[in-house]
């Protein structure tokens, strides 16, 4: 059968002979349901007098569909049968195989022994375990998850379960054509990602966790067994996830509008978010905190908030990735100490910087920066007006100490922005990067004072960025083991 298909060696491309001579290029094989799709650019090819009908593939291909999509059609193939045979010996070549005769009077062939089946893909017998294989294959590796974990306040009932599917390596190999280059999207902090496309055409996006990276695996950790379980519709999707030797695979959802940094730190995009595009984000972002914050059943503090974590879907909707550094509370807990401070510089609270001090309102500050970013089309990092203002959020407090909150504006809103609106989050804004996280409002605050009307807005004080307090506490973070990391973000969508 394979003498009708050709594989061009400098493009990789795979076409398939019909019987008039011609070769179409063949777009998919679907191995498991022993079938495949060709390209044709005859228009008529759906009709029923269409010379594609009246010559049709030999044995053992046969069409199944004319029509699949608009310019394909799809052939499926026959299960190659076992080999024939004439007396006991004739199967040597095949083992844990037995020359049988056709009672019915017709070929003879090596049917497999007891125990074993035929595999009609590699032409053998193979054990007739395959089935049991795989589930106790899936109940390893969720052995080998739970083993991973190993966290502890947490009730196992409660939420050591992993709740999404377990996909095999080779499966994503041949979604990301073996991780090829041309499938990248970027590279993170924890691996690279790729972009895979199973049958039936389903996009996924594939981060494969680097084997050196310790920050690696402590996100596999939380993700799959824990974000696994958050479902709100400002938050991305984990899909699934695969374990084989060393690798250690997560699956989510693609977001073909890549991430937020994307549009607003880019000159020509940035005019694509109008204001209420951005106020809308603005407050998806507020409502995915809210929830892992208050309303979902576990307590999550995300840790790394950052604009490029956040990721627009088909319709612009946010949605918060990356959960690698995030910690789970129980109970009444709301924050706790490290001595491994990790995150990336320009969103990490001061008190988290400096002292390893995180909790809810160390988020709140990171949503702080990003809402400033979107609001300026500006960078906290990198950004420098004089030597007296080095960073955004210095920036925008002179602003407001001058009451011009207004020239904060990113110059793409000059057309589309409410002005009301606009300063009113400004100011929320730097009320949550005040420096003492008593001083900021939780995430429920904020909502509030987005979405209400005549809502009161705290002034905020001036926020000392790292300065003053925190000085006398070098001694102390000295101790820190911190690593924090330049953003930078994926070039297509993820």
């Amino acid at each position: 059968m394979y003498n009708k298909f050709n594989c061009n060696l400098l493009t990789g491309q795979v076409s398939f002979m019909m019987p008039d001579g011609k070769s179409y290029r063949v777009t998919l094989i679907d191995e498991a349901g022993r079938k495949f799709y060709i390209q044709t650019n005859d228009t008529n090819h759906c009709d029923d007098s269409s010379s594609y009908q009246n010559d049709k593939p030999s044995s053992p291909f046969n069409v199944t569909n004319w029509c699949f999509k608009d310019d394909q059609i799809e052939v499926n193939w026959a299960a190659a049968p076992q080999p024939q045979c004439d007396e006991y010996f004739s199967c040597k070549s095949w083992p844990h195989s037995t020359c049988i005769a056709n009672s019915s009077g017709g070929e003879n062939r090596c049917h497999c022994d007891s125990k074993y089946i035929w595999n009609p893909s590699s032409l053998s017998c193979i054990k007739d375990k395959v089935s049991i294989q795989i589930q106790e294959s899936l109940h390893d590796s969720e052995k080998h998850v739970r083993d991973l974990i190993g966290l502890g306040n947490i009730g196992e009932n409660d939420s050591e379960s992993i709740e999404v599917p377990y996909y095999t390596f080779r499966s994503i190999q041949a979604a990301t054509n073996n991780f090829s280059d041309s499938n990248k999207l970027g590279q993170g902090g924890y691996g690279p990602v790729y972009k895979g496309r199973f049958p039936g055409g389903q996009e996924i996006a594939i981060k494969r966790l680097s084997s050196v990276s310790t920050q690696g695996l402590q996100e596999f950790k939380n993700e799959i067994v824990l974000i696994a379980k958050l479902q709100h519709r400002n938050l991305v999707r984990l899909r699934g996830y695969c374990i084989k030797g060393d690798e250690k695979i997560l699956l989510y959802e693609y977001m073909s509008n890549k991430s937020l940094d994307t549009f607003i730190f880019d000159r020509t995009r940035t005019v694509l978010l109008g204001w209420k595009l951005r106020f809308d984000i603005i407050v998806g972002i507020a409502r995915g905190m809210l929830y892992l914050h208050q309303d979902s059943r576990l307590r999550v503090i995300h840790r790394d908030l950052k604009t490029s974590n956040i990721l627009l879907d088909d319709e612009m909707i946010p949605k918060i990735s990356d959960f690698g550094l995030a910690k789970i509370f129980g109970g009444k807990e709301t924050g706790a100490s490290t001595q491994r401070v990790m995150g990336t510089y320009g969103y990490m609270s001061p008190e988290y910087a400096l002292d390893g001090f995180f909790s809810i309102k160390s988020d709140v500050f990171s949503f702080g920066v990003v809402l400033l970013e979107i609001l300026s089309g500006k960078k906290n990092t990198g950004f420098f007006r004089s030597q007296q203002i080095s960073s955004l959020l210095g920036y925008a407090w002179r602003l407001w100490t001058e009451n011009k909150l207004l020239d904060l504006m990113d110059s793409a809103l000059s057309e589309t922005c409410n002005e009301n609106e606009f300063v009113k989050c400004a100011q929320i804004g730097l009320l949550c990067v005040q420096d003492e996280p008593g001083n900021r409002p939780t995430m429920s605050n904020i909502l509030t004072m987005l979405d209400g009307e005549t809502a009161t807005i705290p002034i905020p004080s001036q926020p000392t960025f790292f300065t003053t307090k925190h000085q006398s506490c070098s001694s102390s973070s000295s101790k820190l083991e911190i690593s924090m990391q330049i953003d930078s973000s994926y070039q297509e969508g993820r």
